[in-house]
């Protein structure tokens, strides 16, 4: 057992923010595909994208506790956060972050842990896979500020 991610991207098109179900990020390690960006295990990652699962105090993270959004699209929309036809969000730990959040962050900064020998940086730790996901998310819109994540962990 452990800790999963369930993400959602949304896009801002005028007047509302709308799901977008057909977009396609290569699975971990796999030859599928999902429309959930970040879609593995990895606590580090929890950590530093929404302030779960921290393992150590000295972790940089981009958000703490925020909730779903108040203008989450319909699609997304689960009232008491159960299952939905559309997808599941988890049962805790709901977030969201604008694309733009995301790519601030100086990811060459030294990475203070030691639990990933390897890890020197941010980029390190969080591994090609993470910036293949933010490169795809990119494409959709020229701004940032109009691409998001949503997203849960469940257990």
């Amino acid at each position: 057992m452990g800790c999963d991610i369930h993400s959602a991207v949304e896009v801002f098109d005028v007047e509302k923010w709308n799901w977008i179900r057909d977009i396609k990020f290569p699975l971990y390690e796999s030859e599928r595909f999902t429309n959930e960006p970040f879609a593995w295990r990895h606590y580090n990652m929890f950590c530093f994208l929404a302030d779960i699962y921290c393992k150590s105090s000295i972790l940089e993270h981009l958000s703490s506790y925020r909730g779903l959004p108040i203008d989450l699209s319909s699609e997304l929309n689960q009232g008491e956060f159960s299952f939905n036809s559309n997808l599941w969000l988890g049962e805790f730990g709901y977030g969201y972050l604008l694309l733009n959040e995301i790519l601030v962050f100086d990811y060459d900064k030294p990475y203070p842990e030691t639990t990933f020998a390897d890890a020197k940086t941010y980029r390190d730790m969080l591994g090609e896979d993470f910036f293949r996901d933010i490169e795809i998310m990119k494409q959709l819109n020229s701004e940032s500020t109009k691409i998001r994540i949503v997203f849960g962990f469940d257990n």
